[in-house]
């Protein structure tokens, strides 16, 4: 790949990688913010600030598919399914949307509903970041040329610990964590544009934890140290922790930005009081501020709460005095503190449901009703490590040495040990 920047050109030595898809943004600002998931018919409502609705593009993370009326089977391997219905792309056309998060774990839930979703948002003008029909394509960082000259790298990736799925010859997929070659990616693009805010969106991270894990703080510090502006996360359903990296604002967790209670094929989502509550991460010339949200996830309305505020005067909690990112005293204070866990109260006695499910889905048998059954009631399952290549690449392959692997347990939707949350939820 060579990188044309005026009448000189870079070479990227990092091997199977495109070169940014430049897309171009009539707004001054694009406004980051957490997972979307609306299967209704209805189009959703956002109330914010005039100043906002005039200046911004929205760039929520697709928490599923965009799918037609006649919903196509679920995916190999997958229980259940989150969806956005097919409005959803009027929704984004109205908030001015060209950039979406294409790296999540539901986004291949269900046969070909990736492709779907990229026809429909090609169709509206809408890029679609971390996901593709290779990995190639669902690595290739995304260039936002606003209006005021500036531009936004965005580069997007998913945690295979909390199934997101590379693509194969048999399915699109999402572009997955591999630091290693990350890293190598980001140090190029960012010597290659150096006045650009380079921007890395992550789908991490365990489910309704307020902290991140000891390893995401040390890949954010990579990450700093390879040359990225802000570290933008999602997956956990609620807001986590901030801090600042070296120069870099990491917001480990933004939230839900909009995602609808209620029954998805097999299960019943449901989501603590404090789920209600996201953030937006506005991207501009003047740097990251946050804007506070509050959504209503059954009748479809986000409100915007207060006023636009940089990172240091928001409600979100920082690290001061919890210790450094490799150190003993945060994994202390992380096991201490992260104890929650949640499953899914699919199995209230109702297997007449689960069996039409299974039906609808083309699963048949009761080898695959006891698979089902078990997903959904397990929370204790062992998982490998994020990929191959951390277990074993040297300390030389990220900057300064840094070890930065993620962690080697999770569950089957990639989420902690512990006790169960008194609430369910849904991946």
């Amino acid at each position: 790949m060579t990188l044309v920047i005026g009448r000189s050109s870079l070479r990227l030595n990092v091997p199977g990688f495109l070169e940014p898809e430049v897309v171009e943004c009539d707004v001054s600002h694009l406004l980051v913010v957490g997972d979307l998931a609306w299967p209704e018919d209805s189009i959703p409502s956002v109330s914010l600030a005039e100043d906002l609705t005039s200046c911004c593009s929205l760039l929520p993370n697709l928490e599923g598919p965009i799918l037609p009326a006649q919903r196509p089977p679920l995916a190999s391997g997958r229980w259940f399914g989150l969806w956005n219905s097919a409005r959803t792309v009027d929704f984004l056309m109205d908030m001015k949307t060209r950039v979406a998060g294409g790296a999540g774990n539901h986004i291949v839930d269900f046969r070909g509903g990736l492709e779907a979703t990229f026809t429909v948002c090609r169709r509206a003008g809408i890029h679609i970041g971390g996901a593709g029909p290779s990995v190639e394509h669902a690595s290739r960082p995304l260039r936002v040329m606003l209006p005021n000259g500036f531009s936004v790298l965005l580069y997007f990736a998913g945690d295979r610990r909390v199934n997101c799925r590379a693509p194969s010859s048999k399915a699109w997929g999402s572009n997955l964590i591999q630091p290693s070659r990350d890293m190598g990616l980001i140090r190029m693009i960012r010597s290659a544009f150096p006045d650009d805010m380079l921007a890395v969106v992550l789908h991490w991270g365990w489910e309704l934890q307020p902290w991140p894990e000891p390893g995401q703080r040390r890949y954010a510090a990579a990450l700093a140290a390879a040359g990225v502006d802000v570290l933008i996360g999602h997956h956990a359903h609620i807001c986590q922790a901030w801090e600042h990296v070296d120069g870099m604002t990491a917001f480990y967790g933004i939230g839900n930005f909009l995602v609808r209670v209620g029954f998805y094929e097999a299960i019943d989502v449901k989501y603590p009081r404090e789920s209600s509550r996201s953030v937006g991460i506005m991207l501009g010339a003047s740097g990251p501020r946050v804007v506070h949200l509050h959504a209503d996830s059954r009748r479809g309305l986000v409100t915007q709460i207060g006023t636009t505020v940089p990172p240091e005067d928001s409600l979100l909690e920082s690290f001061a005095g919890i210790g450094d990112p490799g150190s003993a005293d945060y994994s202390s204070f992380y096991r201490k503190h992260n104890t929650v866990a949640w499953w899914y109260p699919v199995w209230s006695g109702d297997e007449s449901r689960a069996r039409r499910v299974l039906a609808e889905s083309r699963l048949r048998g009761v080898g695959a009703l006891k698979r089902l059954r078990s997903a959904a009631t397990s929370t204790q399952r062992r998982m490998g490590p994020i990929s191959g290549s951390l277990a074993s690449q040297s300390a030389g392959d990220v900057p300064g040495g840094v070890d930065i692997s993620l962690g080697e347990t999770g569950t089957s939707e990639g989420e902690p040990r512990g006790q169960r949350h008194p609430r369910g939820t849904g991946g």
